[in-house]
């Protein structure tokens, strides 16, 4: 799942899900007194800033992007100052009243930022400092109370309940204590950019042609396959995987060749006739010497505008008659031997003419005009086209 990292805070709806502790004030995290756990929120108020954030060993296997948040996390959280490498709140601190290094007397407490002899308004005296238990995260509803943090999230004091905030960059998915999910949020509206843009842990949703998603394409050669979306887009040209060869007529796999693997070999044989077989022996057998093996090719079964492609024996003369007719042109004295394969009756995948012409006691079968012409030249009748064949 592809994720937004760091970079912008989130809107309030979604830092907040601001994971509210119980309205007793216990910090998320922390003690059934309210004291904070190891690594909690004694990172703060007068204590060193520390190397290392509670949670950052936990997300540590998150993306590379969000490496920047331990350093951010390291800082001072809102409201409070780095003095001397601890995080205090001057305005309540008695030994960095108002400032750095600017301590009260013996007997005076910090009230908002000055020394003074009492805590003014609605501020409460905690030891020393006057506080305002409803947002003071160190007193947070009553003195030493203070709010832990968690898994990429700070504890804050809102009307007196420790709450927890998902730091920039985080989200808070599975309702555990912490923001365990590295997004960068967008906006309530996913987009379709391989990005979740609304944090919701899905990516491009409601798109139906989402990244990855496995849609019909068109190949670079005019073929249908199947291919994964890129960008919300199918897949065109040579980003469209072309589908396996069938036969069908088309050059599915584009590799340049049709339909390879659905035709076999005729072998043309002469003797006293010429002799066309798709069986080798057959071919070298009975007084017949082969002239070429795979003369031309025809097709296994009927694909596209092709048709059975019959070998008659004439007994009469003797020879043989190769015909799409089953009943053999009608030829009284024909035996139907059977089929030799299936032939075009059109031209098609790279389909070429086989000719025909009739000698004394020969049927003569070829794909060379020149030789065709030959024959006719010699006196043989030239009888057509006996249909289309394949030279592979």
């Amino acid at each position: 799942m592809a994720r937004r990292f760091p970079g912008a805070v989130l809107p309030a709806a979604l830092r907040g899900a601001l994971l509210a502790v119980a309205a007793t004030g216990c910090a998320t995290g922390g003690t059934d007194d309210g004291s904070p756990v190891d690594g909690g929120d004694d990172r703060y108020d007068g204590l060193e800033v520390p190397a290392d954030v509670p949670g950052e060993e936990a997300a540590a296997d998150g993306p590379a992007d969000v490496a920047d948040a331990a350093d951010e996390a390291s800082a001072c959280p809102p409201g409070y100052v780095e003095c001397g490498g601890v995080c205090v709140d001057v305005t309540s601190n008695a030994d960095h009243c108002g400032g750095c290094g600017l301590a009260c007397p013996d007997g005076l407490v910090c009230n908002e930022g000055g020394c003074a002899s009492s805590c003014s308004g609605t501020l409460t005296l905690c030891g020393t400092s006057c506080v305002d238990l409803s947002t003071h995260r160190m007193h947070c509803g009553a003195c030493d109370h203070p709010c832990s943090d968690a898994l990429q999230a700070d504890g804050s004091c809102r009307s007196g309940s420790c709450v927890l905030e998902c730091r920039a960059g985080w989200v808070d998915l599975d309702g555990a204590p912490g923001c365990e999910y590295a997004c960068f949020y967008v906006g309530p509206t996913e987009l379709c950019n391989d990005l979740d843009d609304d944090c919701d842990g899905e990516t491009d949703e409601g798109f139906a042609c989402r990244n990855g998603t496995t849609v019909a394409c068109t190949t670079s050669c005019g073929t249908t396959s199947s291919g994964p979306c890129t960008f919300c887009g199918p897949p065109t040209g040579a980003a469209c995987p072309p589908p396996a060869e069938t036969c069908n007529g088309s050059d599915d796999d584009c590799d340049g060749s049709c339909d390879e693997g659905c035709r076999h070999g005729i072998h043309r044989s002469v003797s006293h006739e010429h002799f066309y077989t798709a069986n080798r022996d057959e071919a070298s057998c009975c007084g017949f010497t082969v002239e070429t093996y795979d003369y031309f090719f025809l097709y296994d079964a009927r694909v596209g505008d092709t048709t059975e492609f019959y070998r008659c024996y004439l007994s009469g003369t003797g020879d043989h008659l190769y015909t799409t007719s089953s009943t053999c042109e009608g030829a009284a004295d024909a035996l139907l031997e059977g089929s030799i394969g299936f032939i075009g009756r059109s031209a098609f995948c790279g389909a070429i003419p086989l000719y025909r012409v009739c000698g004394p006691g020969d049927h003569f079968y070829t794909t060379s005009a020149a030789e065709r012409d030959a024959a006719v030249a010699g006196g043989w009748a030239d009888e057509g086209l006996a249909g289309y064949v394949w030279t592979e």
